[in-house]
């Protein structure tokens, strides 16, 4: 072991990004694939000049491998232009958009890397500067409104000069805090910005009112004045001095807070046309997946639509574990499975080589070398964990235990077993207690149980898992199985159908034959037509026949 550890920090033991805007070493030759195509997304975005339409992608990957950290990857890459919003799960079922619209706000307080301003003041400088230009008839993409009626003032031509110079001069270069020219200078801006947008969308709702709050928090460099007006655009009631302080009413009494953040993030949208795309992230998605969930879930998958069809301009990112992600396609409807998957990114383990770069990268600071520092069965040790949190979680073990002479604890190296053979493992031990001569009913209803559970992903093996099935179903027949408990099973497997990888056509020939035997023991034929219907619709949308069903 060198010897000149025993005073520097460990360097393995910041393994866990929390948030996009933190700062962690980063390998960027890992997922570098997947991050072109995000990037390439928003740049899709952002040349969709006509329709502005928003995208939709899924990071999937197991804890700890690293989806957070691309995140933050992108923050560092994207923050000088693109504005970034890291939202994490709702708790309130009636109040997801609110929840979602308070992170928004939340995230626009970030600084920009290598700025004094923070997200929000740089979207608006860079949108209201082009919308001065386009007023002033100095964007080549419009005469102007206001030159085709009026020469210019000379108020007009310095706005004009100063945010053609610079955008974000205009919170310093517009007269000092209080004067009467600053006051004059942004009721200019907020003219020429309420003509603009009333060329442009609806004055109907409260964007109006938002676009003058957005106006008001920019005229003023006061800290206690912009917290009042973000108070203020979070929907909260201000007390009577406090709006006269910062000239605003406050909302209606009846205000709705999911209404109202909904045309907020729109308004947030339109407004990045004029910038640049919006980068939304939901992320610690997880508890989302819970039983006791469920209606959050739904309303979630909900608020996601909504967004998408009010929110312009902007790539909406969920970020989730693969079983949840198999979970969440059983819950949401089409039209928002067909929005946030437009592009699926998947995360998985990196080679041996690039893992142990990345222990490297990290103990640069030691100035030793990552073969200096471990030993081979102790570097193999650490590269053989599931994932990447857990590859350095060990170097952060053996860091310790080398340096401090804590305690190595164990930890298991064992890699996960595909689905494939968890499932052919079920299969041959169903088979085992069908054969037996003292078979019970019940025991292999709770083993169908167990089964369900593990049919949650994709890349089945459609084939032999199918005729395993049918076998098997030849067999159960065979001993007589309770067709109540038959019945149960597959209204829960139903549940679990839309995972990819089925075998269509086979799968359909098994479910007619199981209706039939079924049908034959007596379960009750209307429950079994609900069933099967609500099945149909599913395996509809994977190619199978509906006629073989309803036959």
């Amino acid at each position: 072991m060198p010897n000149n550890l025993g005073k520097k920090p460990n360097p393995f033991s910041h393994n866990r990004v929390d948030t996009p805007f933190q700062t962690h070493t980063d390998f960027k030759e890992v997922y570098q694939d997947e991050f072109s195509r995000l990037q390439s997304i928003i740049d899709d975005i952002r040349d969709d000049k006509v329709n502005h339409q928003s995208k939709g992608a899924v990071v999937i990957g197991e804890p700890g491998m690293g989806k957070t950290h691309l995140m933050m990857r992108l923050a560092k890459e994207r923050l000088k232009n693109n504005r970034l919003l890291f939202i994490r799960q709702p708790n309130n079922l009636s109040s997801v958009l609110y929840h979602i619209y308070s992170r928004v706000l939340e995230s626009f307080v970030e600084k920009v890397p290598g700025s004094d301003y923070s997200q929000l003041e740089h979207l608006l400088a860079n949108s209201f500067s082009k919308i001065i230009r386009q007023m002033s008839g100095a964007s080549h993409s419009s005469v102007g409104i206001l030159a085709s009626i009026s020469n210019l003032t000379n108020k007009d031509k310095h706005i004009l000069k100063v945010v053609s110079e610079e955008p974000l001069n205009m919170y310093q270069k517009l007269g000092g805090e209080g004067s009467r020219s600053k006051r004059d200078y942004w009721q200019r801006i907020e003219n020429m910005v309420a003509a603009w947008w009333k060329t442009h969308y609806s004055e109907s709702g409260y964007s109006m009112a938002l676009i003058q709050g957005i106006i008001k928090f920019c005229s003023y460099s006061e800290p206690n004045k912009r917290k009042l007006v973000g108070k203020w655009l979070a929907a909260n009631e201000l007390e009577a001095d406090e709006l006269k302080n910062i000239g605003l009413k406050n909302w209606s009494e009846n205000v709705s807070q999911e209404a109202f953040s909904l045309e907020a993030m729109s308004v947030f949208g339109k407004l990045s046309i004029m910038d640049k795309p919006l980068i939304i992230i939901f992320d610690q998605l997880e508890a989302l997946g819970e039983v006791y969930n469920e209606d959050l879930l739904l309303s979630f998958g909900e608020a996601v639509k909504e967004i998408f069809t009010h929110v312009p301009n902007s790539l909406i990112i969920l970020n989730l574990f693969p079983q949840r992600w198999e979970h969440f396609q059983t819950v949401f409807d089409g039209a928002v499975l067909d929005r946030v998957s437009q592009e699926k990114i998947i995360l998985t383990l990196p080679e041996h080589d690039k893992l142990k770069e990345i222990l490297a990268l990290n103990a640069q600071p030691l100035g030793n070398d990552i073969d200096e520092l471990f030993t081979s069965d102790e570097l193999a040790d650490i590269l053989n964990q599931k994932t990447i949190r857990n590859v350095l979680v060990r170097a952060s073990d053996h860091y310790k235990h080398k340096v401090y002479g804590i305690y190595l604890p164990k930890r298991s190296t064992q890699k996960a077993t595909s689905l494939e053979e968890v499932i052919a493992g079920q299969l041959k031990a169903l088979e085992e207690k069908v054969t037996e001569k003292d078979f019970e009913p019940a025991a292999l209803t709770a083993q169908l149980k167990a089964l369900e559970e593990k049919i949650t992903a994709k890349g089945l093996e459609s084939e032999g898992l199918t005729a395993q099935l049918k076998a098997l179903e030849e067999k159960i027949t065979a001993k007589g199985v309770e067709p109540v408990a038959l019945t149960e099973q597959l209204k829960a497997l139903e549940e679990k159908i839309t995972a990819k990888g089925f075998e269509p056509v086979a799968l359909t020939e098994q479910l007619k034959a199981l209706e039939e035997k079924i049908t034959a023991k007596g379960v009750e034929p209307v429950a079994l037509t609900e069933q099967l219907k609500a099945l149909e619709e599913k395996i509809t949308a994977k190619g199978v026949e509906p006629v073989a069903l309803t036959e």
